[in-house]
């Protein structure tokens, strides 16, 4: 997948990770180990990723969930595996919120628009 497309998935990761204070050791894992299966990535390239992404400022989240619809369209079973990751990432991290819950709303809806 092309490097827009895995940036853009893994700012939407990493957004789920920042709106609640999730358990960054729990979360680091299922971003490197999603990074890694899903986008054949190394450890190294993966860990500057994910530093990049947790210490950068950013409002354009719904541009990245736009890249992410508009480079998986026609493709639900990427969509599905995005969608199931930020669902464990949302479980696994701590508490839920309904922040949680309303991103992954909005994810879902974006990506199977009708």
């Amino acid at each position: 997948m092309d490097s827009a497309l895995k940036e853009s998935v893994a700012t939407l990761l990493c957004h789920i990770i920042k709106i609640n204070n999730k358990d960054i050791n729990v979360e680091r894992e299922l971003f490197f180990d999603f990074m890694e299966e899903n986008f054949e990535l190394d450890i190294g390239e993966i860990q500057r990723l994910f530093d990049k992404l947790m210490q950068q400022e950013y409002d354009d989240v719904d541009r990245h969930l736009s890249i992410t619809s508009n480079a998986l369209y026609n493709q639900p079973y990427p969509k599905m595996k995005i969608l199931n990751q930020l669902n464990s990432m949302i479980l696994k991290g701590g508490d839920i919120s309904d922040e949680d819950y309303e991103f992954f709303e909005k994810v879902k809806e974006n990506f199977f628009k009708k």
